[in-house]
């Protein structure tokens, strides 16, 4: 989340601004992990989820409920402290957004996110019925058409935005994840997951860092500016390899701050929040110049985190109590 995070700083925060020097490494460094870090989100979902999706009514419930709480509360404090301003069309569309986010696709990740939570019963029905040769060539088929075949097409700029839905990205992931549970300990991948994980983190490094500006002709962030790139997926299957081979350890404080990640992105990255809060209220675009760029864009990151989990729990263990204690009476 805290790749996620570093990612809105660039794309959402500084924006078009051009950094030059080391500020302008740095910049590509915190904007390129992102798409990773949501990558390795999918498979795990897949790899835990496969053959234990307990409660899982109950997890959608929970999910559904906090976009929809956090929807209504933004949108809500952002009509009020804006009423004077009138920076927002405060039309027949503003108001469905926010009691309706999940149908109105007011993040569009996380409505797609939510779609996949409740196709789970559904994917690992199907699993269930695959042979293992059947599930391998689900696999390589969906791999070369979701990723392989846009990075082709990307590399010679026929590639448009939206040829490919973040639905049918999702499922493959979390059918990546099921099918890595399943072979767990089997495969190239597995054999050395330590090497295997730094060799894919140093070709995505090279070739973000190295290939990509001295090729004029391949667009900026090509291997790793995208969810679909094939670079991109080899990177975050092998880095959930290598924790998933890590022996297991439970720590509560990190269950307990993990738990709040899924609010975390609710909240910094609402469509209506995102310019109140980069510019507004951090106005990063006057903290990105200079030796301290790093710590300030550090800094930013780490209080949003933290601040967003604050918010979370006091939802969760105040306001969340009291709603059910209401509806219960």
């Amino acid at each position: 989340m805290l790749a996620i995070i570093s990612s809105h700083y660039v794309s959402h925060g500084l924006g078009d601004v051009q950094l030059e020097g080391m500020n302008r490494y740095i910049e590509e460094f915190l904007y390129m992990w992102p798409r990773i870090s949501v990558n390795c989100f999918g498979i795990l979902t897949g790899f835990y989820l496969v053959d234990n999706a307990k409660n899982l009514k109950e997890k959608i419930l929970d999910l559904c409920s906090s976009r929809w709480f956090y929807s209504v509360a933004i949108s809500g404090l952002m009509f009020f402290f804006d009423m004077s301003q009138r920076n927002f069309d405060y039309s027949f569309d503003y108001f469905a957004s926010a009691f309706f986010p999940i149908i109105t696709f007011r993040h569009n990740y996380v409505t797609n996110f939510l779609i996949l939570y409740m196709m789970i019963p559904f994917i690992n029905g199907m699993i269930k019925n695959l042979d293992n040769k059947e599930y391998k060539g689900l696999i390589i088929f969906l791999i070369l058409v979701l990723s392989v075949w846009p990075t082709l097409l990307r590399l010679v700029s026929l590639y448009k935005n939206g040829t490919f839905s973040y639905l049918g990205w999702m499922i493959l992931l979390y059918l990546l994840g099921g099918y890595l549970k399943r072979n767990k300990g089997n495969g190239l991948l597995w054999r050395k997951p330590v090497e295997n994980g730094i060799f894919w983190i140093l070709l995505t490094l090279v070739f973000h860092f190295c290939v990509e500006p001295k090729i004029f002709w391949i667009r900026e962030g090509y291997f790793t500016g995208n969810l679909f790139s094939f670079i991109a997926l080899m990177c975050s299957i092998s880095i959930v390899i290598f924790c998933v081979s890590l022996p297991e350890r439970h720590s509560r404080i990190i269950n307990f701050i993990s738990a709040s990640n899924f609010a975390v992105l609710l909240i910094h990255d609402d469509p209506l929040i995102r310019g109140f809060l980069w510019h507004k209220i951090l106005n990063v675009t006057k903290k990105y110049d200079g030796i301290w760029f790093i710590y300030n864009a550090m800094m930013i990151i780490i209080l949003i985190y933290i601040t967003c989990i604050v918010i979370d729990k006091i939802y969760v263990y105040g306001i969340k109590k009291i709603f059910k204690y209401i509806f219960k009476v």
